[in-house]
């Protein structure tokens, strides 16, 4: 009998690394954390430089209150990208959470040259509250 997996005979299974970016982003947005970083690991062996699986698995680490290695993954995204919102924003908490609130305020400056609507300039000056600082 022929078998329904396409790549038995290989032993590989194809995964297209958008399509676990974008399950590690659900999983991540409803605090599956643990499970977007097995997610995440796997992508990682399809697509090692993508910038979109460093910042969902920085995310996952951020989550699961693994701050250094979540800002080693963040990092490693905005080298690629240095624009990416939700990268910037968990980069943020990472170092508010680290007590690195020294480094926040230059994060919010990018962040609000990045958009241009007053809700968003008022969670970045929120940010920047977390640490102490005067918005």
């Amino acid at each position: 009998p022929e078998s329904s997996d396409p790549d038995e005979t290989s032993g590989t299974e194809i995964v297209d690394v958008s399509v676990l970016t974008d399950c590690a982003f659900i999983l991540n947005a409803n605090s599956k954390y643990d499970i977007a970083l097995k997610v995440c690991d796997r992508a990682m062996q399809n697509g090692p430089e993508d910038p979109a699986i460093y910042s969902m698995r920085g995310w996952a680490l951020l989550g699961l209150e693994r701050y250094d290695d979540a800002l080693d993954d963040l990092d490693h995204s905005l080298r690629i990208n240095p624009d990416n919102v939700i990268t910037l924003q968990n980069k943020a908490y990472c170092l508010i959470n680290l007590g690195r609130c020294d480094e926040v305020s230059g994060i919010v400056a990018h962040l609000n040259s990045l958009t241009n609507t007053d809700y968003i300039h008022n969670y970045y000056d929120y940010l920047t509250g977390l640490c102490g600082g005067t918005p």
